[in-house]
């Protein structure tokens, strides 16, 4: 997520930044062309990592850490939001830096119910499923402005679950071959 975050603000902001000064035209076409790429890496290793993290942390440690495979599978899904921080960015280069302040309260409110709440109702799993979930109680706010700044488009939206499902796919059919 941090390599992914560090790529992001090091190459997108900038390129972005300047395609919102010289040729705003461009930036919508700009924009995909960064997040189908984010999207497309981001969501094949969440695929990865939802089916195989339990068997990964099994390979990499001892028994004492067992317990890190299950949550690694559950966090896994925050990685599908990681895209929509390139639409967090375009908002600060188009110099709308209350709504990215505004996005960020409200995932940092969604972490504190959300993560208490499932301790509360459902223990050390309910707990980590709201954390996970605090990353999506952003994303109707990001896609409504996302719309609002003309900056949406359906059809390429829908192109990187299909690498989600190369991921998925990939990780059970090792999982099957190594046994």
């Amino acid at each position: 997520e941090q390599v992914l975050a560090k790529i992001i603000g090091d190459v997108a902001y900038p390129a972005l930044s300047e395609i919102v000064r010289e040729r705003p035209d461009g930036l919508k076409s700009a924009y995909y062309r960064f997040h189908l790429v984010i999207a497309s890496f981001t969501f094949f290793c969440a695929g990865i990592l939802m089916v195989s993290g339990g068997e990964l942390i099994g390979l990499l440690y001892d028994k004492r850490y067992e317990q890190a495979g299950w949550m690694l599978e559950i966090l896994a899904v925050a990685l599908l939001t990681i895209p929509f921080r390139v639409a967090l960015l375009t908002f600060m280069a188009l110099g709308k830096a209350r709504l990215h302040a505004e996005i960020i309260a409200i995932r940092v409110l969604a972490l504190f119910v959300l993560a208490p709440a499932g301790f509360h109702l459902f223990g050390l799993h309910g707990a980590v499923w709201g954390i996970a979930v605090s990353y999506f109680s952003v994303l109707p706010m990001i896609i409504f402005q996302k719309i609002r700044h003309g900056l949406f488009d359906l059809g390429k939206e829908l192109l990187a679950p299909i690498a989600l499902l190369a991921g998925l796919f990939l990780a059970k059919a090792v999982i099957l071959a190594v046994g």
